[in-house]
C-alpha cells in the first residue's frame, strides 16, 4: 500500500489532478456542471469518513503547487459557464464566419471576375508628350512670359519661371491644368462630338455616358479619361486620352493637341499685342504733348505779333542788329564833329551843327530802338519777356519731340517682338493610333477587389470577436 503523509489533525482530500482533453474529445456541457456542482458534496463526504484511497495514493506536492491547483478549482467553480465556453471554441469555425467571408470576399470577388473578365468594354489610349518653352528663356520669375528678363539661371528661376533650357514652368502648369478643365472640353468639343464618341452603344453600361447628361457631370466624365501631368524637373508634360475606340482616341487626342496649340499662342499673343499696345498708347501720348506745345507756340506768335523771336530774321535780332548800326553812326558822328571842330575853331559853323543835327536823330532813333527791345511794339509786353516764352516752349518741344521720337523706337521693337515666335508647343510625340486595349486592366482589377474584400473580411471578423469578449 502506497505510503502518504499524514500531519496529524482532519484529514484532508486531494483534488485530482487536472487532465488535458484528448483531441476529438468534448466534455458534455451538463456532465461537467454536474461534476462542478457535485465536488463540494464529495469533499463533505471525504471529510465525513476519513482518507479515501485516493488521498492515501496521491504522490506528495509542493504546497504551492497544491495551493495554485485549488485556486484553478475554486474559479471553475465560481464561474461553470467557462468549462462549457472555451472547449467549444476549439476545432469548428462558425458558420457566421463563412457567412461574412460570402458577403465580403466570394461574391465581390465573382461580380468583379465577371464584369472586367465578359462585360467591361476595352478601352484604348492615345498618348502625346509636349513641352512649353520659351524662345528666350527668361530666368527669372515673371507674371507675364513674354519679356526675357535678363539674369543668371538660379534655383527659383526653375521652380517659378522659365528655366535655363527655355521650359516655361509657369506655362507648362497652365497648359497642364487646362487639358482637365472644362474649356478644354469645350475647345475639342467644338471639332470632336465627345457625347457621341463617349456615348456608343457597343460599350457596357457602367463606363458608357448617357447621352443628356449635364456640363458638369461631363467634364467629371472628361477627367476620367483624360490623364495631364507636367515633370517641372525634366519639363516635360504627359497627356494620356481613353475611349472605346482606337479611331475615337487617335481623334480626341488630335484634337486635344491642336487645342494645346491654340491655348499657348493665346497665352503669348496677348502678352504680345499687350506690349504692343502699351508702345502704341506711349506714342500717341508724346506726339498729343508735341501737338499742345506747337499749337501754344503758334498762340503766342499771334498775340505778340513775332514770328520767332529765337531765330535770325525775328524781330528782336533785328532791332538788336539797328541799334547796333545806330551806335556806329553816333560814334561816327561824334568824331566828325570832334575833328570839324578842332579845324574850324567855331562851334556854330554850318557843318558843325549839320552834324549835330544828324547826331541828335540818331540818338533819338536809338532811343526808341532800346525801348522796342524792352518793350513790344505797343508797348504791353517786352520782348524779352516773349522771348523768354518763346525759349520755354520750344525746350519743352524739344523734350516732347526727343521723347516722341523714342517711343516711335519703342512701338517698332514692340512690333518686331510681338512677330517674333517667343512661346512656342514642341511635340516630341505625337498622338498614334493605337492597336490594342490597355484598360481595364482585368486580372489587376479582379484581385484589387478580391484583396479589399480579404481585408474588409479580416477586420469585421477582428471586431466581431473582440466586440463578443467584451461582451463575456
Amino acid at each position: 500500500m502506497p505510503k502518504a503523509r499524514y500531519s496529524g489533525g482532519a484529514p484532508r482530500v486531494l483534488p485530482p489532478p487536472l487532465r488535458p482533453e484528448s483531441e476529438g474529445q468534448r466534455p458534455d456541457t451538463e456532465s461537467s456542471m454536474a461534476d462542478a456542482d457535485a465536488a463540494p458534496n464529495q469533499e463533505g463526504a471525504a471529510e465525513d469518513h476519513g482518507r479515501s484511497a485516493a488521498e492515501w495514493s496521491a504522490p506528495e506536492m509542493p504546497s504551492a503547487a497544491r495551493g495554485a491547483r485549488l485556486d484553478t478549482v475554486a474559479a471553475l467553480r465560481e464561474r461553470p459557464g467557462l468549462i462549457s465556453i472555451m472547449p467549444r471554441s476549439r476545432g469548428r469555425t462558425p458558420v457566421a464566419h463563412w457567412i461574412w467571408f460570402a458577403v465580403a470576399v466570394a461574391i465581390p470577388g465573382l461580380i468583379a471576375a465577371s464584369y472586367f473578365g465578359f462585360i467591361a468594354t476595352g478601352q484604348y489610349t492615345a498618348e502625346l508628350r509636349y513641352s512649353v518653352r520659351s524662345q528666350q528663356g527668361s530666368a527669372s520669375f515673371s507674371g507675364q512670359s513674354n519679356g526675357p528678363a535678363q539674369g543668371s539661371p538660379s534655383l527659383m528661376s526653375a521652380a517659378f519661371g522659365s528655366s535655363p533650357g527655355g521650359v516655361d514652368v509657369l506655362d507648362n502648369y497652365t497648359v497642364s491644368d487646362y487639358v482637365l478643365s472644362r474649356q478644354a472640353l469645350a475647345d475639342v468639343g467644338r471639332s470632336v462630338d465627345l457625347r457621341k464618341m463617349f456615348g456608343r452603344p457597343a460599350v457596357d453600361r457602367w463606363s458608357r455616358l448617357a447621352p443628356d447628361v449635364p456640363a458638369e457631370q461631363l467634364e467629371r466624365y472628361w477627367q476620367r479619361m483624360v490623364y495631364s501631368s507636367f515633370d517641372p524637373y525634366t519639363g516635360l508634360a504627359i497627356v494620356r486620352v481613353r475611349a472605346f475606340t482606337p479611331e475615337d482616341a487617335f481623334v480626341i487626342a488630335n484634337g486635344l493637341s491642336n487645342s494645346i496649340v491654340e491655348l499657348v499662342d493665346r497665352i503669348g499673343g496677348d502678352a504680345r499685342r499687350k506690349t504692343v499696345e502699351v508702345a502704341q498708347h506711349e506714342l500717341d501720348l508724346a506726339q498729343q504733348k508735341v501737338l499742345d506745345l506747337r499749337r501754344r507756340e503758334r498762340l503766342l506768335r499771334e498775340r505778340e505779333q513775332v514770328i520767332d523771336p529765337g531765330s535770325g530774321n525775328s524781330v528782336v535780332a533785328g532791332n538788336v542788329a539797328l541799334s547796333n548800326n545806330l551806335r556806329a553812326n553816333q560814334a561816327q558822328i561824334e568824331t566828325s564833329i570832334a575833328a570839324l571842330a578842332q579845324q574850324l575853331r567855331n562851334p556854330d559853323a554850318p557843318e558843325i551843327q549839320v552834324l549835330k543835327a544828324q547826331l541828335a536823330a540818331t540818338q533819338r532813333q536809338l532811343q526808341r530802338v532800346d525801348a522796342t527791345i524792352g518793350s513790344h511794339l505797343n508797348g504791353n509786353t517786352g520782348l524779352a519777356q516773349v522771348v523768354g516764352e518763346f525759349e520755354d516752349l520750344d525746350l519743352e518741344r524739344s523734350a516732347a519731340e526727343q521723347v516722341l521720337l523714342g517711343c516711335v523706337l519703342g512701338l517698332q521693337q514692340a512690333k518686331a517682338d510681338a512677330d517674333a515666335l517667343h512661346l512656342y508647343v514642341s511635340f516630341y510625340e505625337k498622338p498614334l493610333k493605337p492597336e490594342s486595349a490597355t484598360y481595364p486592366r482585368r486580372l489587376l482589377s479582379t484581385l484589387i477587389v478580391i484583396l479589399a474584400g480579404l481585408m474588409i473580411w479580416i477586420i469585421g471578423i477582428l471586431i466581431a470577436n473582440s466586440v463578443v469578449q467584451h461582451g463575456r
